[in-house]
């Protein structure tokens, strides 16, 4: 997992011409088999969430 500045990350939006992914509390609660407001635990998409978190990537 790679953290950069909030204007680098912008920087390298608009140049490299990529998206992001943001992962936050809730996100980690799914990973962790968790369901919550709004998502119900579903272990497709958590391993999905796991798997861009440790290739860094959805290609691939």
């Amino acid at each position: 997992m790679k953290v950069i500045p909030a204007s680098k990350c912008v920087d390298e939006i608009l140049s490299k011409k990529v998206s992001v992914a943001r992962f936050g509390d809730g996100e980690f609660d799914i990973i962790r088999g968790k369901s919550i407001g709004y998502q119900k635990y579903d272990k497709t998409l958590a391993n999905r969430m796991l798997d861009m978190i440790l290739r860094g990537s959805l290609r691939g």
